[in-house]
């Protein structure tokens, strides 16, 4: 075995799995093992070239991987503490906080752009958080979006719903259909009729 699915063995063996938990809005899950003071964290990072960092109770890593660096003054690696600080975290939802992130960014950015690199809930719910207020998604910030405050509402709005299917007690997601409409063809609708015959 090699010398991480040795630690994992010896510290995680005999531990239960306690509870399982997303750090900030970034693709990383933390799984702990065991109660203080002798709880392990495995931390799974789903980004990059992904990573599984084990840590003690106190998030001091005891093996890793590889190596990372989160940003340029955050590095990883044995003995270091974990930087859960450093992860992405829910902007404090706000008419004033839309308001002025939408203010501050470049006049030449479209607002699609602006919110998926504010919002991060991914572009799938950026884009339906658009669709709901009615907001183009390729106007530029010079237009001066944040005037139209119907509409900001309505984004705002949107933007809060779709921070709750990140909360632990969010509702299940109930799926949607797709409905496509087939011409004639497609269908496979054609001729073919048949004779009669008569009997006697």
């Amino acid at each position: 075995p090699s010398g991480m699915a040795m630690k994992l063995r010896k510290h995680l063996r005999s531990k239960r799995l306690e509870r399982v938990r997303q750090i900030g809005t970034d693709r990383v899950l933390v799984l702990s093992f065991g109660s203080p003071p002798v709880e392990n964290h495995l931390i799974i990072e789903l980004y990059d070239r992904g990573n599984l960092v084990l840590t003690d109770s106190e998030h001091q890593v005891l093996t890793l991987l590889r190596n990372s660096k989160h940003d340029s003054d955050t590095y990883v690696s044995v003995r270091d503490t974990y930087p859960l600080g450093a992860s992405k975290q829910r902007p404090p939802l706000s008419p004033e906080w839309l308001r002025d992130t939408l203010m501050a960014a470049d006049a030449n950015a479209p607002l699609r752009t602006v919110l998926m690199r504010a919002v991060p809930v991914g572009k799938e719910l950026v884009e339906h958080c658009l669709l709901f207020s009615k907001m183009d998604g390729s106007r530029r910030m010079g237009a001066k979006p944040w005037e139209d405050g119907g509409a900001m509402g309505l984004l705002l709005q949107a933007i809060s719903e779709a921070f709750r299917y990140f909360d632990a007690d969010a509702p299940p997601p109930t799926g949607i259909i797709v409905l496509k409409q087939r011409d004639d063809a497609e269908n496979g609708k054609g001729g073919g009729g048949g004779g009669g015959g008569g009997g006697g």
